[in-house]
């Protein structure tokens, strides 16, 4: 019985998270790149994980299940530039905390953050979803 709650959990997670947007880009792999919102708004993002070099933000999505995979955005912190793979963004911590609770119940062994930024982070990278278009910057639910 476990193991169907957690096999349906992660069908949800997956049609939560690998429908992306409508695109109208080119296919393959691309840049984007987002504005920023108003700085006085705080944004939390669900963090899958966080690396020295965009590139290496791209190779462990290799390793990462289908509907982890994410938009990368980059940052500073304390004067070094960092990449994190981003699973969505939230309008509160609450909500990011959420998020998270339901990560947990499928992947106990994973390790999520959360990630305040003021206002929307600067996306680096949109990589392929599932059904082939490339996915969107995330936007705060």
């Amino acid at each position: 019985m476990k193991n169907i709650i957690k096999v349906f959990v992660a069908i949800a997670l997956l049609a939560t998270y690998c429908i992306p947007a409508k695109a109208n880009e080119t296919a393959g792999r691309q840049f984007c790149t987002i504005a920023c919102a108003a700085a006085a708004q705080k944004v939390y993002y669900v963090v899958v994980g966080c690396y020295d070099s965009l590139e290496e933000a791209k190779k462990a999505m290799e390793y990462l299940p289908d509907f982890l995979v994410s938009p990368v955005y980059e940052t500073t912190v304390k004067g070094k530039t960092e990449y994190r793979i981003c699973l969505s963004c939230h309008t509160t911590k609450a909500k990011a905390l959420e998020e998270i609770k339901k990560l947990k119940e499928v992947f106990s062994d994973r390790p999520f953050g959360i990630w305040k930024s003021k206002g929307l982070a600067r996306c680096v990278y949109c990589p392929i979803a599932m059904n082939g278009d490339p996915m969107q910057p995330l936007e705060p639910k």
